[in-house]
Order: structure tokens, then C-alpha cells, then sequence
């Protein structure tokens, strides 16, 4: 009874500690963006995603946090969770009413949203999927970064009981991957060693990822910890550390070309493509927006200066930002 009032006591704390601040209050805009929201959280942003009208965010020490974002100028925090959980929650993906949390070293958090406001942590076997950086989920099938021991697939067809599956090698260390959309080829970014890209089309369930194939792979300049890919236009787009942004042809996927680069400063961390533009988070130097209606000349078409944005994710004309010091920033694109 003493430990249940004490964990309440702490949730009351939390959810009292995450208070709206000044959107005014920010550094240098350029383009057409307006910060129109800031909330700061108990713990410190890392990733989020948005799932329907929620911001669902990995918060490092505090675990799970949940926003309302109906009204996306006007957040409401909903719920948090941290009792249960493992580890530094480091990034964020959603399958169903499944929620999975990276704890490094701790592995996989699993968590059930069925109520939102009432998240339930569910004590699942994924702690042998570890390190774990970042996910792809491909139908019911979480692949999971494990940095130095490539990738690793789970079966979360049935969220109260996932099953850890199989293993597959990359070279380097692997920090992200997609999925293409057909399910046929997996890219993967792999650190000091750049971009891999694996045929996948064999791989049934999570437990025949042997059928995984290597197929072409890419030095980079950097180091490489998030792509993302325009499959209409047959380009990756790297976020490789303190050199940036860079472009590669996959038109030839046996023979990715490297073809372009862009360094704005700061730290590339997450990256996003939507509709001619890519979305890239630099740590200190915020959020820098690029033009790449010609991939092999990308242009610096807008910032928002925040103190330390990690995560990223776009929902129409809003841009939500997962800063360690500020928390959740909404950013509209005017």
C-alpha cells in the first residue's frame, strides 16, 4: 500500500512538473515556420511519433509521455509512464495499441495504449533484444537497431506477448533502419560504415531473418544514425553526425551512389522526407529544413533554432520536435 501511494505521489509530481511555455520565446526562424507551442516534460525528450491525434514521446529517465494534440497549437499533456519500465527510453515506434520504448542496454519496452490516459507497461521478453537503438515495424514483424549486433526481428502480432525471433549481422554499428514499402529491402544506416541495404523479401516472420540478404552497401562521410528514403525518386537521405546531411542514389540498389552533402552545423540526429523536402534534427543548431527537388544540389530552405532537438515526426502543416531541454515544440509550417 505504501509503494502503491508513493508511485502516485511520483505520477502526481510528474504530470504537475509539465507546464506550456512562451512559444515567443525562441531563437532565429527562417522560412515559413512559426513556433506556436512548448511544453517541457519531467524527464528529457529524445523521440516521439504521432499515432491518430496523440504525440506519443520517449522522455530518457521518465519514460513514456503522452499528449493530446486534437488542437495542435494547444498540447495537452494526457498521461505518463515510468513505473515498470527498464533503462533510458531513447526512441519510439507504435504498432496497433503497441508502444515500444529503446532502453539500450535493457532492451525493449513494451507498453499497451488501449487507454491512453492509462498506459500499462507489459512485461514482455524483448530485454534479449539489446542493445536497442531504434525499430522498423514491418506488418507484425519490430525490427529492432542493436548496434554492433545488426538487427533483430520480433513477432508483435498479439501485443501482450511478443516473441523475440532472429538475428541478422550488418557490418559497423547499426543505429536505424526502414523498410521499403513493398517489404522487399531493408535500409539500414550503419554508423561509421554508412548505408547497407539488405533484400528481405524472403523473410516470412520474424523467425527467418537468415533469409536476409545483403545486397549493396555505401560508405559515408560521418557517422551515419538515421535515413530516410524517397522511394518515388529512388534517394536515401543519411543524418550523419557533425557532416550533416547526406544523398545517395539507390536507383542502382546492388551499387548505392553517394551523391550529395550538406553540413548546416550542429549534430544530425533524426531525419524526415515529405513532398520535396527533408526535415533533419541537429541537436543544438534545431530543426534545418532542405530543399531537394534536385538531390544532387540540396538547399538550406529553413531553420527553427531550438536548444537540443532530437526526435522528429510531421502531421500536416505541423512539425512536432522532441527537444532534451525544452520538450515537446510545435512547429507550423506557414
Amino acid at each position: 500500500m505504501k509503494y502503491l501511494l508513493s508511485m502516485l505521489l511520483i505520477s502526481a509530481i510528474m504530470v504537475s512538473c509539465i507546464q506550456p511555455s512562451d512559444p515567443d520565446d525562441v531563437g532565429t526562424i527562417t522560412g515559413s515556420y512559426t513556433i506556436v507551442a512548448k511544453i517541457q516534460v519531467p524527464g528529457y525528450a529524445q523521440d516521439l511519433i504521432v499515432k491518430d491525434s496523440l504525440v506519443l514521446m520517449a522522455q530518457g529517465e521518465g519514460g513514456l509521455q503522452v499528449f493530446n494534440i486534437s488542437d495542435p497549437e494547444n498540447p495537452l499533456a494526457m498521461s505518463s509512464l515510468l513505473t515498470g519500465l527498464r533503462g533510458y527510453s531513447k526512441k519510439i515506434d507504435y504498432s496497433g495499441n503497441g508502444v515500444y520504448l529503446a532502453a539500450g542496454g535493457f532492451g525493449v519496452n513494451v507498453i499497451d495504449i488501449s487507454d491512453p490516459v492509462r498506459p500499462i507497461d507489459i512485461d514482455a521478453n524483448l530485454t534479449s533484444i539489446s542493445p536497442a537503438m531504434n525499430f522498423c515495424i514491418k506488418d507484425n514483424i519490430l525490427f529492432t537497431a542493436t548496434s554492433e549486433r545488426g538487427f533483430k526481428a520480433a513477432d508483435i502480432s498479439n501485443v501482450m506477448f511478443p516473441d523475440a525471433g532472429g538475428q541478422v549481422g550488418t557490418p559497423g554499428y547499426c543505429q536505424s533502419l526502414k523498410s521499403s514499402s513493398d517489404g522487399n529491402y531493408m535500409y539500414v544506416a550503419v554508423g561509421e560504415m554508412g548505408l547497407a541495404i539488405y533484400d528481405i523479401s524472403q523473410v516470412e516472420d520474424a523467425y527467418t531473418t537468415s533469409a536476409a540478404l545483403r545486397i549493396g552497401w555505401v560508405d559515408l562521410p560521418g557517422y551515419c544514425n538515421d535515413i530516410t528514403v524517397d522511394e518515388t525518386n529512388n534517394k536515401v537521405y543519411a543524418a550523419c553526425g557533425t557532416l550533416g546531411l547526406q544523398v545517395v542514389d539507390i536507383t542502382d540498389k546492388e551499387n548505392p551512389e553517394h551523391i550529395a552533402s550538406y553540413d548546416p552545423g550542429g549534430y544530425a540526429k533524426e531525419i524526415l522526407y515529405s513532398n520535396g523536402l527533408v526535415y533533419m534534427t541537429t541537436e543544438t543548431r534545431g530543426l534545418k529544413v532542405f530543399s531537394v527537388v534536385d538531390p544532387m544540389n540540396p538547399l538550406l530552405s529553413g531553420s527553427v533554432e531550438t536548444k537540443y532537438a532530437m526526435g522528429i515526426d510531421i502531421k500536416g502543416n505541423y512539425i512536432y520536435i522532441a527537444d532534451e531541454d525544452e520538450g515537446l515544440v510545435v512547429i507550423r509550417k506557414d
